[in-house]
């Protein structure tokens, strides 16, 4: 049996300073991805990354701690909570997560995530393929992040006869510090050409100050 008082954690290193989470709240250790700039927020928030089709907020951890920045420190780690699987009757099931987090200078906030299956071929209950529905919650009593965010998206997986292709919609709203908010839109499309490598286009359409914004971008993804 375990000894009760081991702690499992993922230590990293942020400048010279070591850092540890626990296990169980990190869902997943993630190359560096190239992040979509938010306007009107903090500086650390480095901004957007669409991972699977759920858009995640990259914080630099750097600018976060005041330290300086070494290319042995490149990486990003995705924290959570606790998560678990559910199948509702007569539905297809899918995973929820929640987590809080605190700083001994009083700032906290609660984050939480659904991810859906709705939709799976009646015949292939198993089957990889299928719409999903992402929604987003996060609040935070704090001077760093936007105090509060909400955002859904769809995820088609296995599109017509192009089985491991993504092609995905979604959304998010979120108050920014000093007052306003903001509201974006984006829409993707990743094509896997081999196993080992797959190309997403996307489009995305930012509320800046009441002004339209649209935003082009090209992903290429090569997997070894």
């Amino acid at each position: 049996m375990p000894d009760p008082q081991t702690l499992h954690a993922v230590v990293f290193r942020v400048g010279d300073l070591l850092c540890a989470a626990p296990a169980g709240i990190v869902r997943e250790i993630l190359p560096v991805l190239q992040p979509t700039r938010i306007p009107g927020v903090a500086e650390a928030v480095d901004g957007l990354v669409n991972v699977r089709g759920a858009l995640l907020t990259v914080l630099d951890a750097h600018r976060l701690l005041a330290r300086d920045r070494s290319s042995a420190d490149e990486g990003a780690i995705v924290v959570g909570g606790p998560a678990f699987k559910h199948v509702f009757p007569g539905r297809h099931g899918g995973t929820t997560s929640f987590g809080a987090w605190g700083h001994t200078n009083g700032e906290w906030g609660v984050m939480f995530q659904n991810d859906e299956r709705i939709y799976s071929h009646p015949g292939l209950p198993d089957d990889g393929r299928g719409l999903n529905l992402i929604t987003r919650f996060s609040w935070s009593k704090t001077t760093t992040f936007p105090p509060l965010y909400f955002g859904a998206s769809l995820a088609w997986h296995g599109l017509w006869a192009r089985d491991n292709d993504t092609v995905g919609v979604g959304f998010g709203y979120f108050t920014k510090l000093g007052g306003g908010d903001e509201l974006f839109f984006e829409a993707f499309y990743k094509a896997r050409l081999t196993h080992w490598f797959s190309v997403q286009p996307d489009v995305q359409l930012y509320r800046i100050d009441g002004v339209p914004t649209v935003l082009l971008g090209l992903r290429l993804k090569l997997k070894v």
